[in-house]
């Protein structure tokens, strides 16, 4: 809970001030983001540890996907559906098929 106040105090002395947002808005707002980064680096981390390699493509889909939301959220909503198909769709699939001609498992 002490992280949540201290990411609350850097977006407040950044400049986004609770404005006609009750105090609660604010801070689920700003919890959700915070899960939502909390995600993205365990995503992230687990990507690039996994020793099965479809189990590393699989993780950064989940990982791409989690971006779209987060530019979806910042209301980027062009990028947000780019990212959806290119990031989760197109490179998740591209990298399946590179998998089916190389061995799956890192030695």
């Amino acid at each position: 809970m002490a992280l949540v106040t201290e990411i609350c105090k850097i977006f407040t002395q950044a400049g986004i001030e609770k404005k006609e947002r009750g105090n609660r808005k604010m801070d689920l707002l700003v919890l959700s983001h915070v899960v939502i980064l909390v995600f993205l680096i365990a995503t992230a981390l687990a990507a690039i540890m996994a020793r099965d390699l479809l189990e590393s493509v699989i993780i950064y889909s989940a990982y791409s996907f989690t971006i779209s939301v987060t530019y979806s959220i910042l209301r980027a909503t062009d990028v947000s559906m780019t990212e959806a198909a290119v990031g989760a769709g197109i490179s998740s699939i591209l990298f399946v098929a590179a998998l089916c001609k190389t061995k799956r498992r890192e030695d």
